[in-house]
């Protein structure tokens, strides 16, 4: 498959399905003046922002009480957020459970 990188993960993602909006995107990448990649979202209806981390372990990782939540490449412009340890917690109105939720990029 593709790997997950900082280029890959950078822009506005939509959850893939019928419903899907790029004019209301769920999520937004971007990069920070260190070269990390930062994601703004909502979690739970809150706005959250995390770090995505791209090493050997690709996931989200968020503030203290927000459970990580791993990532995986689907083709070349979707990525799978499947849930962490503990509870599920809905992303942009998400519920991210079960094999989790596709994402689409938006262009």
């Amino acid at each position: 498959g593709v790997a997950v990188t900082s280029d890959y993960v950078t822009g506005e993602w939509v959850a893939k399905g019928i419903d899907a909006d790029c004019s209301k995107p769920d999520l937004a990448v971007t990069r920070n003046r260190n070269g990390g990649s930062v994601i703004e979202t909502r979690i739970n209806g809150i706005p959250a922002t995390g770090y995505v981390d791209v090493g050997e372990t690709p996931a989200l990782r968020w503030d203290e009480g927000i459970p990580t939540l791993p990532i995986e490449t689907r083709g070349p412009d979707g990525l799978a957020i499947m849930p962490g340890e503990g509870r599920t917690v809905a992303l942009a109105g998400h519920p991210i459970e079960g094999d989790g939720v596709v994402f689409i990029k938006c262009a």
